[in-house]
């Protein structure tokens, strides 16, 4: 059980993903709000995800501030 909880694979997966997405429409152009909006809460949702499967106590804090 510990090992799942620990295991960051996933999100650090999906944080590169939206990390060249971001990347991508940036370097398109044009309308890009909408886009860019709902990347930056999924950004934030995996950072928020890797700070609460952390088990270093100040990777935690640093996620919370």
């Amino acid at each position: 059980m510990f090992s799942s909880k620990v295991d960051v694979e996933e999100e650090l997966s999906r944080l590169v993903t939206h990390l060249f997405e971001t990347r991508r429409i940036l370097s398109a152009g044009g309308a890009v709000g909408k886009r860019l909006d709902f990347l930056m809460q999924e950004l934030n949702r995996e950072a928020n995800t890797l700070g609460s499967k952390s088990v270093d106590i100040d990777v935690s804090q640093t996620s919370m501030s």
